[in-house]
C-alpha cells in the first residue's frame, strides 16, 4: 500500500466526511490499494483513520500473501461443496468482525453505488460488479451504519496516479509495442484482418507475459483496413475478416493491461507503399497531437488540448467532417477512464493524470489514419510514456 496514496484517499475522506470506504470493485480495489483481485471476490475497507483491510476469499490467499505490503488481510471462505453462495454470503462473519474491530459498525461509509462500468479481474472470461444485492446485502448485515454513494470521491482519487502506478501503465505501453513491432514484420497483401487483430493479441500474451516481471499480459484489438478506416471512429466498426490489398492503410486500435494496469495505443502502417495524401495527413495529425500534449501542462482546462488539436486539423482542411470525435481520454486502471479529453470539459488538468491523446482524421472512400499516445502529467508538463514509431 502505497503511503502517499492512503494520504491522499484519507484527506479525501475527511473531504466527504466519510469514516471509511468499502469497495468491490477489481478496478477500484486497484486503485485505491494496489492490489488486483483475481476474481471479483474480494473487498477493501480504507478508515479515515488507521490502516486499510482486505478481504479476500481463501483460495486468493496464496497469491496475495505475495502482493500485499501495508495491508492487513482478512480471509472468508467463498467456495463450498455443501452450500450455494455468493462473495457477499460468504464474507459477512469476516466482514463483521473488520467493521466492529475498526469501530465501523455505526459509521457513515462511502460504497460504489453509482459506477456503471469497470475493468475485468485476472480472469477474463467474467466481468462482475456489485450492484443492488451487494448493498442489500451491506445494509442488512449492518443496520446501524450509513452507507452513502462515494463514486464522486472514488473517481477523483482516481485520476491521480503515483509515479508507481504511472511506471506500471508504461510497463503495459511497452508491452503494447512488442505487438507493434510484430505487425510491423508480418504486414503483407493477403493478411485478413483478424490475422492482424490476431498476430497483435497472441504476441502479447506470448511475449509479453513474463516480460520485466510481468505476471499477467492481454490485448484486446480492432483493426481496420483500406477504406474501412474511414469508419474506425464510429463504436460500431469492428474487426472482420477483409483481406488486406496492397498499399492498404490499415488503423490498429489496442488496449493492453499488464498485471491489472492499462495502456491505449494507435498505430496505422500500410502493406505496401503509403499514399502520399496518407503521409500527409498523419503529419498533420502529429503535429496537431504535439501541439495537444504541449498544452497538457498543471491548471489548464482539459478541454484546451481537445480544441487546439481540432483546431490544427482543421486548419490544415480537415473539419469536424473529417475529424469527429474528442482526441482522448485517462486511462490506466480502465482501458478507457475519466476525464474525457473533449472541448466541453472545463476539468484543469492535474499533476499525476495519464492522458491518452488520440487525434484522427477519417477520410470516407478513401482511408483512416489516427494516433494515440499516452503522457503522464508533471509540474514541469508532460511525460510521454509510449514511444512506438508513427511512420506508416
Amino acid at each position: 500500500m502505497n503511503r502517499s496514496k492512503l494520504k491522499r484517499i484519507q484527506g479525501l475522506l475527511c473531504k466527504y466526511k466519510l469514516d471509511a470506504l468499502f469497495c468491490r470493485m477489481s478496478v477500484n480495489i486497484l486503485a485505491l490499494t494496489g492490489y488486483w483481485p483475481c476474481n471479483h471476490a474480494a473487498a477493501a475497507v480504507i478508515p479515515q483513520t488507521g490502516n486499510p483491510v482486505l478481504v479476500v476469499p481463501e483460495t486468493e490467499l496464496q497469491n496475495t500473501e505475495k502482493e500485499v505490503e501495508g495491508l492487513e488481510l482478512c480471509t472468508y471462505a467463498l467456495e463450498s461443496t455443501e452450500l450455494l453462495r455468493g462473495a457477499m454470503d460468504g464474507m459477512e462473519h469476516t466482514l463483521r468482525s473488520v467493521l466492529k474491530k475498526m469501530g465501523l459498525l455505526d459509521a457513515k461509509i462511502g460504497i460504489e453505488q453509482s459506477f456503471e462500468d469497470g475493468a475485468s479481474g485476472r480472469l477474463f472470461g467474467d466481468f462482475k460488479y456489485p450492484s443492488l444485492p451487494t448493498w442489500q446485502h451491506l445494509r442488512r448485515f449492518f443496520p446501524n451504519a450509513c452507507f452513502v454513494d462515494a463514486a464522486d470521491a472514488i473517481l477523483s482519487l482516481r485520476m491521480v496516479k503515483e509515479p508507481g502506478e504511472a511506471q506500471a501503465i508504461q510497463k503495459a505501453a511497452e508491452v503494447a509495442c512488442i505487438g507493434y513491432e510484430a505487425v510491423r514484420r508480418a504486414l503483407r497483401p493477403g493478411m485478413t484482418e483478424a490475422d492482424v487483430s490476431a498476430l497483435l493479441e497472441g504476441t502479447i500474451l506470448s511475449q509479453g507475459t513474463g516480460r520485466s516481471g510481468a505476471r499477467y499480459a492481454r490485448g484486446f484489438s480492432s483493426v481496420y483496413a483500406g477504406n474501412r478506416g474511414a469508419e474506425q471512429w464510429t463504436h460500431w466498426a469492428c474487426t472482420t475478416g477483409r483481406m488486406i490489398c496492397k498499399n492498404d492503410v490499415i488503423v490498429m486500435e489496442l488496449g493492453v493491461v499488464c498485471d491489472g494496469y492499462w495502456a491505449d495505443l494507435t498505430r496505422c502502417m500500410c502493406a505496401g507503399e503509403p499514399p502520399e495524401k496518407a503521409k500527409d495527413v498523419l503529419a498533420i495529425l502529429l503535429e496537431a497531437q504535439r501541439r495537444g500534449i504541449e498544452a497538457a501542462v498543471p491548471g489548464t482546462p482539459i478541454g484546451e488540448i481537445d480544441r487546439i488539436c481540432h483546431a490544427y486539423c482543421a486548419s490544415n482542411g480537415y473539419g469536424k467532417e473529417y475529424y469527429r470525435h474528442n482526441c482522448g481520454h485517462a486511462s490506466g486502471y480502465n482501458y478507457h477512464e475519466t476525464p474525457i479529453v473533449h472541448q466541453a470539459n472545463n476539468t484543469p488538468v492535474r499533476e499525476g493524470m495519464v492522458l491518452c491523446v488520440e487525434p484522427g482524421i477519417y477520410i470516407p472512400g478513401e482511408f483512416g489514419l489516427r494516433t494515440e499516445d499516452m503522457v503522464y502529467i508533471t509540474k514541469d508538463g508532460a511525460k510521454l510514456l509510449s514511444n512506438y514509431p508513427h511512420e506508416l
